[in-house]
């Protein structure tokens, strides 16, 4: 059916044209009679026609017409004169299997005619696809050389089998725009779409690459996508990216649908892989996967220390690329303690102590190696300074002379090494060390004719929890909690009293590097005395063969803390 809308004026004559699929002669034939002007139509004019055109010019509108289908228009006194245009410059060539072509202002029909006789190519023309061609290319496939140049001109090329196929984009449900797609060799996919409908585009894919396509359910969506010459598996990966479809190809079959695990495809789609892991632990993943991955997908498989994960293939595929990032061997931290414990004390000494005699010079050698001659009160001063020595406020590594000095101070009494231990442990986890003692003390209750004893447990020592962090630049961040306690006396009731000295810290350290810990100072005083025996228990008199001695005594726990990598990942 043609119709036709027009609108004339005195002195130009403005008409609306809407035509679908007419035969062009009619065309201009029933402009020329409604118009009342003469157009003269050469014979060879001929082809359908499809425009839409409002309110333009007469002459303006069958030259519009004229160039669409390679037409001259000549305007002569009183008649227009529609012939076959002139054939445009067309200069196209074939060498090694690559096309270089020069158009201006030829019909697609030539040009096609052309490329078909000197290629080899099967190429079919839709009777829709119709114009004029201009363009020049150097050195590049026929194939993608053509679909560029249709590309330019608003028309598609698409391979179906061994035949190529020219066509206009179609216009898609909704309004939305057609579908730009192009498969070569069957596996590479290019396209070029906005506001795409999922389902189409499937259906472009699949009739150009002749596969075969099973989908469940209704797959719709709308794509915004532009690909070049990309792998069709990895095309339909990155399509369904972001959506809630998924596919699976089995003997070459593509199977398409929703990838949840309670969707009615879900049994086709989906499968299950166990993920054995070398380095973590199992329970540690499901809490570290990320929200891509649902928890209802994976579950965990304590005998074998592995993952079990349902679900389609790429879900399975992210989970085992993140578990492969977290699962690596994690380096190991060897942590050695020394807590020593340094005293100075003033020594009241009251009573007799016979035979107690004091030299004012040793010759003592103090240093392996070295020989020191010095009075009493030199000795003191040395073995303050050398404990002065030890207070390491700052971090870095201990001295070579260190263990000597520390061992001086030992032998005079002067400092006590409480605990020395060494542990290792996995980076980021607790090493826990406990040197200590239990004791027991008894409570009673009840009546007197009835006693009912109770014994209670008393814990005291040295308890250190440390875990050590290591960073991609190898240092060492440790977080170190200490407790010392000692059982300081027995209350007024019997009960004894506990002394705890306690201390928290985080700090970074270099491999190999040493922390100190200072300030843990406590005070006692002790009360001892010393007799002859028999004489010194006679009453009142039996003072004169004993003494007493009262000791106040102020002590200090530095902890000293080297944490050292030795094996592992590297990070």
């Amino acid at each position: 059916m043609i119709v036709l809308l027009f609108l004339l004026q005195i002195d130009t004559s403005r008409i609306t044209l809407d035509f679908r699929d007419a035969d062009l002669r009619d065309v201009i034939r029933a402009i020329g009679i409604q118009c009342g002007v003469n157009i003269i139509l050469d014979r060879e004019v001929e082809g359908k026609i499809t425009i839409h055109l409002e309110k333009i010019p007469l002459s303006e509108a069958l030259s519009i017409m004229c160039r669409a289908h390679g037409l001259e228009l000549v305007q002569k006194d009183n008649y227009y004169l529609i012939r076959k245009g002139k054939v445009g410059e067309l200069d196209l060539k074939i060498t090694d299997k690559l096309m270089t072509i020069h158009a201006r202002d030829v019909p697609i029909r030539q040009l096609i005619d052309s490329l078909t006789q000197k290629s080899g190519m099967n190429i079919v023309v839709d009777r829709s696809a119709d114009g004029i061609i201009s363009g020049s290319l150097t050195g590049v496939d026929p194939a993608e050389g053509l679909k560029t140049l249709l590309a330019a001109h608003g028309l598609l090329l698409k391979k179906i089998g061994g035949i190529y196929y020219v066509t206009k984009p179609e216009k898609r449900r909704g309004g939305r725009t057609g579908l730009s797609v192009t498969v070569t060799e069957g596996k590479f996919v290019s396209l070029d779409v906005t506001n795409g409908d999922l389902g189409d585009l499937l259906d472009e894919i699949a009739n150009q690459a002749n596969i075969n396509i099973v989908r469940y359910g209704d797959v719709r969506g709308v794509i915004n996508a532009r690909l070049d010459r990309v792998p069709l598996d990895d095309a339909l990966t990155l399509i369904f990216q972001g959506t809630r479809y998924t596919f699976k190809k089995i003997d070459g079959i593509y199977l398409i649908g929703d990838k949840s695990l309670t969707s009615p495809a879900a049994a086709a789609l989906t499968t299950a892989k166990l993920i054995p892991l070398s380095h973590i632990k199992a329970d540690l993943v499901p809490s570290l996967l990320p929200q891509t991955i649902p928890a209802a997908n994976v579950k965990l498989v304590k005998e074998q220390n592995a993952i079990l994960i349902f679900g389609t293939e790429d879900v399975i595929k992210n989970a085992e690329e993140f578990i492969r990032t977290i699962d690596v061997e994690s380096p190991q931290v060897l942590i050695e303690a020394m807590i020593v414990e340094v005293s100075r004390s003033a020594t009241r000494e009251l009573g007799i102590k016979a035979g107690l005699k004091r030299p004012d010079t040793t010759h003592r050698a103090l240093i392996p190696q070295i020989r020191y001659t010095a009075r009493g009160d030199e000795i003191n001063w040395l073995l303050d300074t050398l404990a002065h020595y030890l207070h390491l406020t700052r971090l870095g590594h201990l001295p070579k002379d260190f263990w000597l000095y520390l061992h001086l101070l030992e032998s005079k009494g002067k400092a006590r090494v409480r605990a020395n231990p060494k542990i290792a442990t996995l980076n980021g986890n607790e090493a826990s060390i406990n040197v200590g003692w239990v004791r027991y003390y008894r409570t009673t209750t009840g009546t007197v004719e009835n006693p009912i004893y109770q014994l209670h447990a008393v814990d005291a020592g040295i308890k250190l929890k440390i875990i050590p962090w290591v960073s991609s630049a190898g240092d060492i961040t440790t977080v170190i909690q200490t407790e010392v306690s000692n059982l300081k006396s027995l209350g007024p009731e019997g009960l004894p009293e506990i002394a705890k000295r306690t201390a928290a810290t985080t700090i970074r350290l270099k491999d190999g590097e040493t922390i100190m810990i200072g300030g843990l100072i406590q005070k006692s005083k002790l009360r001892s005395k010393e007799q002859i025996p028999i004489l010194g228990s006679i009453p009142i008199l039996g003072s004169l063969f004993s003494f007493t001695t009262s000791t106040e005594d102020e002590t200090e726990l530095l902890i000293y803390i080297t944490p050292r990598i030795i094996g592992g990942g590297v990070y």
